[in-house]
């Protein structure tokens, strides 16, 4: 049977795979809505009927993924730790990685439970390095992490003996955000004059450096709050999560390409930028208009 079509194309329908083909009979019991197919000069036009786009089992369903908050480990370390720590010792299914961006990582975990847990959790800690998970997606995977809520020990200094309990401490972290849990050597006391605390930090905010207030019989108090670790941040558009070197940001880009000059880091917060940094940066400036000076020169400019 022929059908002719726009153009004078013709589709012989008798002309494609056997009718009486395994395949062919499997297809037609499944009761498949078929495309309406418009072939003109070697160009096909379907009209992909609504039932084929509200297709539950996409291919790519069980893929999640990660971005590492810093430099990745190695993938052969990230393999072996997520086998470890996701999969339960009777798991027939293991997990597949591979790296689609310097430090963003696809994981294939086939296990619907297991998939959800670990999306669920959201922050973990690989070799190390802070992970953040999510459901992937063809368009996921071009959005940043999301940082809103990075679990991060805080150090608590100058705190009061009356509020060194599990009240006082949670109470006093609210100021810095989301309560998580005590460091188990603070829960034993091994020191008295730091509290180390795991909180949700919200790194889109300008962090908590100090902590006032007045007990109840009026007195001032100051407790100063410290980060044994925090991600890399960008000394060109001040984001957490990356480097100077590897800021995508467009109007840098465009700033350098204009001027020839290297992008003035317009974060100073104190503690964000070491002077060594900010030495290094200040001789590349240095070198770049020495550059600049002797190439006019070789042009007769100067």
């Amino acid at each position: 049977m022929e059908k002719k079509l726009k153009g004078g194309t013709k589709v012989n329908r008798e002309s494609g795979p056997d009718q009486s083909a395994p395949w062919s009979k499997d297809l037609a019991g499944r009761g498949e809505a078929e495309p309406v197919i418009d072939i003109v000069d070697g160009i096909a036009t379907l009209q992909i009927p609504d039932a084929i786009f509200d297709e539950a089992e996409l291919l790519w369903k069980s893929f999640v993924v990660g971005y590492f908050i810093g430099d990745a480990a190695h993938v052969g370390s990230i393999h072996a730790t997520v086998n470890r720590i996701w999969t339960g010792p009777k798991a027939g299914t293991k997990i597949d990685v591979q790296f689609i961006a310097k430090n963003t990582v696809l994981f294939r975990i086939e296990n619907d439970q297991m998939r959800n847990r670990v999306i669920q959790r959201k922050y973990w800690h690989i070799a190390d390095i802070p992970l953040v998970v999510n459901v992937w997606s063809p368009e996921s995977s071009q959005h940043p992490p999301d940082l809103s809520a990075m679990p991060l020990w805080v150090d608590l200094r100058g705190v009061p003996n009356t509020l060194y309990s599990h009240k006082g401490l949670k109470c006093l972290v609210r100021a810095v955000r989301h309560f998580v849990k005590l460091h188990p050597n603070t829960e034993k006391c091994v020191r008295l004059d730091m509290a180390r605390i795991l909180v949700e930090v919200d790194l889109r905010k300008t962090l908590v450096e100090k902590i006032t207030f007045t007990d109840k019989s009026g007195a001032s108090h100051e407790v100063e709050v410290n980060y044994p670790w925090l991600p890399p941040r960008c000394n060109v558009c001040c984001r957490w999560g990356h480097k100077g070197q590897d800021c995508l940001s467009k109007e840098i880009k465009i700033l350098s390409k204009r001027t020839g000059e290297l992008p003035m880091p317009p974060c100073r917060v104190k503690g964000y930028l070491s002077e060594a940094k900010a030495k290094k940066w200040r001789v590349a400036r240095k070198l770049k208009k020495v550059e600049r000076k002797l190439k006019r020169a070789s042009f007769g400019e100067i």
